[in-house]
């Protein structure tokens, strides 16, 4: 399997022995691997299995791809992906990628 770090740098290829999920999950949360990642498997149905992949750091730079040599999705299937963001606070229904400035005269309503 590779893990593309969307940044340049060349896939990072992991061992996922045979290819099951259990493997596949295994091979991400490895430490010795140093993907910055986390896996789990979700059940989704019984007897039915997904493979939840996200990165231990945040913000947009934290994009990843992960599939097979030559460009096969991973575990044969499509992905269901969320693009890395920046977080956004809205006050007033405006959007910031900042926070905004304490004032110690506001409080929550």
């Amino acid at each position: 399997m590779e893990l593309d770090r969307l940044d340049g740098s060349e896939p990072l290829t992991l061992d996922v022995g045979s290819g099951t999920l259990a493997e596949v999950v295994a091979a991400i949360n490895d430490t010795a691997n140093e993907t910055g990642l986390r896996a789990a498997t979700v059940q989704v149905a019984p007897g039915s299995y997904r493979l939840l992949v996200e990165s231990t750091s945040t913000g947009a730079g934290e994009d990843f791809a992960l599939g097979l040599p030559g460009g096969t999705p991973l575990l044969g299937g499509p992905a269901s992906v969320q693009p890395a963001r920046d977080a956004e606070i809205g006050i007033g229904g405006s959007r910031s990628g900042r926070p905004p400035t304490r004032s110690p005269t506001w409080s929550p309503a």
